[in-house]
């Protein structure tokens, strides 16, 4: 979509495969192999960004402290971090039984967490309202919305 708006976007991800997949269907070569866990590899990245989405991403990451500094690092002074997570407040959550959610957290404990990294952190609890949607639903939301500048 920000690309149909004349944005610059790139993508990145551990996954070969992913990121092939990814160059292939979109048809271009913006999407590349990278461990944002990996600060060697971060620091040889000269470009600043306005925004960095982690999309069902965070509850995978091992290292969460360097991860959040690796992110910092890239983000342009004014940038801004969108990250969508789940919410294990929410009751359907007993019913995901995913090994590699690793990190799954309360919206408390990523408050907490983002706000030792960013100035301004703002978390929100949304559930989908026929699969497209997001409606604010405070406590239970299936997925926890965090923003981060």
């Amino acid at each position: 979509m920000l690309l149909k708006l004349g944005y610059d976007v790139y993508g990145c991800d551990v996954s070969t495969y992913a990121v092939n997949k990814a160059n292939k269907l979109h048809n271009w070569k913006r999407c590349f192999v990278m461990d944002i866990q990996n600060t060697r590899d971060i620091r040889k990245i000269s470009v600043k960004y306005h925004l960095i989405t982690m999309f069902n991403t965070i509850e995978h990451i091992h290292n969460i402290e360097s991860t959040l500094l690796n992110i910092k690092y890239l983000l342009d002074k004014e940038g801004i971090l969108l990250v969508q997570t789940v919410n294990p407040l929410n009751p359907f959550i007993l019913l995901d039984n995913d090994p590699t959610h690793i990190n799954v957290h309360s919206p408390l404990y990523w408050k907490k967490v983002f706000s030792k990294y960013f100035s301004i952190v703002i978390i929100r609890n949304y559930r989908y309202f026929h699969g497209k949607l997001l409606i604010p639903c405070p406590l239970l939301g299936y997925i926890t919305i965090i923003i981060a500048k």
